[in-house]
């Protein structure tokens, strides 16, 4: 048997995840079985180092669940309940066989309306779109979360990972089409394009101006020759909103970050223990990959300088911090990056890129 559910408290269910929020005559068909869903409403939007996805948080037990036998008591419900009959569709749903449904935006689709998602990238829900937007409880508290780690310790280990393996057959390998940076410029290692492309440091001779510029290029995310640059921090930022709502996970310190989020949005203070993360050892890498002598620090930071102000801005807009927790990522940056730490501004112009932005609202990172 279908049910519809009704309830005074917000309900959003995941997995199925449609909304159910009474106050705004919003309903959601669901089987037979009622499930929990969390309490409080948050669309978040997550801004990854190497994607953007989006997903949905909110709670309670839904209630006094109405029993529907046929379509035209469903029709009297739907009528009952506000919500116009000929506006909705039939549907395949994997809870359901069939049922009737809205089709609603995604918030990306709001705030770009020019470019849509494809249809794998959203679900369809019933969604009454007559209420005002500053009204709808999943729009008012929507966040957008940043997963971030220090700018230095961030190209380094992108460098590494896009770096092809010697020990596969190169045109198969899916990083092959990147190997003109590592082999053709001799970029081996980050130290050796900090030392050859960045200081041009090159007693032999081998790099030639071309590759040097890349290398100034790339890092600033303006040459698209490794991905995780040429989608900095900036490219995210300006992605969102400007008044969007940022919460901040920072790799360094994800345990307390994610608890401070969780416990934020009316969950447990304590729900992730270091000892629950996964441990990835698929990427090993070696000393001498690791290795960054400090003249080349110093010029890395400084090709990185617009990226470190970004960086900066993100970790002082996140709702989750405190005053300590905002402290502490800007002492540990000022380790690796003194000058730029402490710079509110850098001597090469913020790049344009609108381009890159609108090239990638048609096809978006998923």
């Amino acid at each position: 048997m279908d049910h519809f559910t009704e309830d005074n408290e917000l309900g959003v269910l995941l997995g199925d995840g449609i909304y159910d929020l009474p106050s705004n005559r919003r309903r959601r068909h669901v089987t037979d079985r009622t499930r929990p869903t969390w309490k409080r409403c948050s669309v978040v939007a997550t801004v990854a180092t190497v994607a953007f996805a989006a997903g949905v948080l909110c709670s309670d037990m839904f209630k006094k669940p109405i029993s529907l036998s046929d379509d035209e008591s469903k029709q009297t419900i739907y009528q009952q309940l506000g919500i116009k009959p000929y506006s909705v569709s039939d549907a395949q749903s994997s809870a359901v066989e069939k049922h009737r449904v809205y089709k609603y935006n995604s918030p990306y689709e709001t705030m770009f309306p020019e470019f849509k998602l494809p249809y794998y990238a959203k679900k369809t829900i019933p969604y009454d779109d007559n209420i005002p937007v500053n009204q709808q409880v999943c729009f008012v508290h929507a966040y957008y979360l940043f997963v971030v780690r220090d700018p230095l310790a961030r190209v380094l280990s992108a460098f590494n990972y896009n770096r092809p393996d010697l020990d596969e057959k190169l045109p198969k390998n899916p990083k092959f089409h990147k190997g003109a940076f590592y082999f053709d410029c001799q970029y081996w290692t980050l130290e050796e394009m900090a030392q050859k492309g960045l200081l041009h440091n090159d007693a032999g001779g081998g790099v030639s101006e071309q590759c040097q510029e890349i290398a100034d290029l790339a890092v600033k995310g303006v040459a698209d020759n490794v991905p995780h640059w040429y989608f900095n921090y900036q490219y995210y930022y300006q992605m969102v909103p400007e008044n969007a709502r940022i919460l901040v996970i920072r790799n360094e310190h994800i345990v307390d970050d994610y608890n401070s989020i969780e416990s934020m949005l009316g969950g447990k203070k304590d729900a992730l223990d270091s000892s629950l993360l996964p441990v990835n050892n698929s990427h090993e890498t070696n000393s001498t990959d690791l290795y960054l002598s400090d003249e080349s620090i110093v010029a890395l930071c400084r090709a990185l300088c617009n990226e470190i102000q970004m960086y900066k801005t993100i970790l002082h807009r996140a709702e989750n911090f405190n005053a300590d927790d905002l402290q502490t990522s800007m002492d540990e940056l000022e380790k690796k990056c003194p000058k730029e730490s402490t710079a509110d501004s850098c001597t090469d112009e913020l790049p344009d890129i609108t381009k890159k932005i609108e090239e990638r609202k048609v096809d978006p990172i998923l």
